[in-house]
């Protein structure tokens, strides 16, 4: 395999990563920060704590 083809590849897979899985950490990600700001913003959750 020549270092032209193996750049080819290597392009193509970044390409794939970028289009599957930021695709899917965009879906799932934002809508949890999302959530997780609307959960602590509530007075009684800020308050409890987990380490006693």
């Amino acid at each position: 395999m020549s270092s032209a083809s193996l750049t080819v590849v290597l392009s193509g897979v970044q390409q794939q990563l970028i289009r599957y899985v930021y695709s899917i950490w965009l879906i799932f990600g934002v809508p949890g920060c999302i959530l997780d700001a609307i959960i602590f913003s509530r007075r009684r959750l800020r308050k409890i704590s987990c380490c006693n």
